[in-house]
C-alpha cells in the first residue's frame, strides 16, 4: 500500500498488498485488548498490574524479536500472539497473571509485525503506518474497557486472514536475494552507535513523560492528544522517505523542543509540538534496524526495551514549568544528535 502511493508512474501501479493495513488495524486492536483488560478491573491492583504489563510487554522484545529472526514465519508468530492474547480473554485469572499474559502476547505482537514490516519494505513510512495504530488502541482501550470481546473478535479474524493471504513473491524473493555483507554483524563500532541510538530512545521517553499539559485534564483532550501522536508517528517516515531523514529529524526536534518548552500552556501549540515530536519516531527504529539488518525482530524489539526504562524514569521525576521544559529539550537534542551521527556513518550507509 505504502509503496502504491509513492509511485509516480501510474502504469506501474499495482493491486496494492493488505499486510500492512491488516497489521496496523491489528496493532490498534492488540494495544486496546491490553489497555481494556488491565482497566476493566477498575482500581484493583491496578497500579502493580501496569508496572508489570509494561515490563513485560516491552523490555521482553529484543527477546522475542530473535524468534522470527531464527525461524522465520512472521504472520505465524503473529497468531501464536493473537491466540496468547485470546486466551486472557476466554481464561478467567487473577489480574496479576493477565498482566504477564497479555504483557508477553504484546511483546511478540509487536516484533513479529515489525519483523514483517521491515522485511517487506527498505523504507520509512511502513515503520511509521505499523506503528502510530497502537496509541489509538491504549486510548480506546483505557477509556472504553468494554471493546476488549469486540477487539478480540476482529483481531482473531484478521489475523486469520493475514495467515491466508499470499505471499508477495517479490518480496520474498528480494529478501532471498540480499547479499548478506561481511560488516552486517554487530560489531564494536555498530554495537556503539546501537548503544547511542538506544539512550536516545529512552531519553525521549525521560523528555516526553517528564512535562505535563495543564490542559490535559479531560477524555476529549486526552483523545485529541492522542491524535497528533498517531499523526506525527503515522506521516513522520512517509516525510523522511521523501525529504530526507536528517531533515525531517531535525525540524522534528527544533519545533518540538520550542514548542514544549515555552508553549506547554497553550493547547494547540502543544499539539503541535507533540506531533513534530514523534515525527522522528520512525527514522530512530529504522536506524537501529539499519546497523542490524539480518536481524529485523531484534533490532524492533530493541528500541521498544528502552522505551519503557524511560518512561518510567521521566514519570519518576517530579518538574514543573520551564525545568521541565528545559530537560524535554536536552533529552530530544540527545536523540537528534544519535540520528545525526549515525546517519552520517559510513556503518548506517551499507
Amino acid at each position: 500500500f505504502y509503496d502504491m502511493i509513492q509511485t509516480a508512474d501510474t502504469s506501474t501501479i499495482k493491486i496494492p498488498c493488505l499486510e500492512l493495513p491488516i497489521l496496523s488495524v491489528c496493532h490498534l486492536l492488540v494495544d486496546g485488548i491490553c489497555a481494556a483488560a488491565l482497566f476493566r478491573h477498575g482500581d484493583v491492583s491496578i497500579v502493580e498490574a501496569i508496572l508489570i504489563y509494561n515490563t513485560f510487554a516491552f523490555t521482553t522484545q529484543c527477546l522475542t524479536g530473535m524468534l522470527p529472526d531464527r525461524f522465520g514465519r512472521g504472520r505465524v508468530f503473529v497468531l501464536v500472539s493473537v491466540l496468547i492474547l485470546l486466551a486472557e480473554v476466554i481464561i478467567p485469572m487473577p489480574i496479576i497473571a493477565q498482566a504477564v499474559v497479555i504483557g508477553l502476547g504484546n511483546s511478540l505482537f509487536h516484533v513479529s509485525g515489525g519483523w514483517l514490516t521491515l522485511r517487506s519494505s527498505d523504507k520509512m513510512g511502513p515503520l511509521g503506518v505499523f506503528v502510530a495504530p497502537g496509541a489509538i488502541g491504549l486510548f480506546l482501550g483505557k477509556v472504553y474497557p468494554a471493546v476488549c470481546l469486540p477487539f478480540a473478535g476482529l483481531l482473531t479474524a484478521l489475523s486469520i486472514i493475514l495467515i491466508a493471504l499470499p505471499e508477495d513473491r517479490a518480496v520474498v524473493e528480494t529478501n532471498a536475494a540480499k547479499p548478506s555483507p561481511a560488516s552486517s554483524g554487530l560489531n564494536r563500532k555498530r554495537a556503539l552507535l546501537a548503544a547511542f541510538l538506544l539512550a536516545a530512545v529512552a531519553a525521549r521517553a525521560v523528555g516526553g513523560s517528564a512535562v505535563s499539559f495543564e490542559w490535559n485534564t479531560s477524555a476529549l483532550a486526552a483523545g485529541i492528544m492522542v491524535l497528533a501522536v498517531f499523526l506525527g508517528k503515522t506521516f513522520g517516515g512517509i516525510i523522511a522517505d521523501r525529504i530526507g531523514l536528517l531533515t525531517t529529524a531535525a525540524a522534528s526536534v527544533i519545533a518540538a523542543s520550542i514548542m514544549i518548552m515555552f508553549f506547554a500552556g497553550s493547547m494547540p501549540l502543544s499539539l503541535i509540538g507533540q506531533f513534530m515530536l514523534n515525527l522522528s519516531m520512525p527514522i530512530t527504529l529504522y536506524l537501529i534496524y539499519k546497523l542490524v539488518p539480518d536481524s529485523p525482530g531484534f533490532a524492533f524489539g530493541l528500541a521498544a526495551s528502552a522505551l519503557w526504562p524511560g518512561t518510567l524514569i521521566g514519570k519518576l521525576i517530579h518538574l514543573t514549568g520551564s525545568s521541565a521544559g528545559i530537560l524535554a529539550a536536552c533529552c530530544f537534542a540527545l536523540g537528534l544528535a544519535a540520528i545525526v551521527i549515525t546517519e552520517r556513518s559510513t556503518i548506517s550507509k551499507g
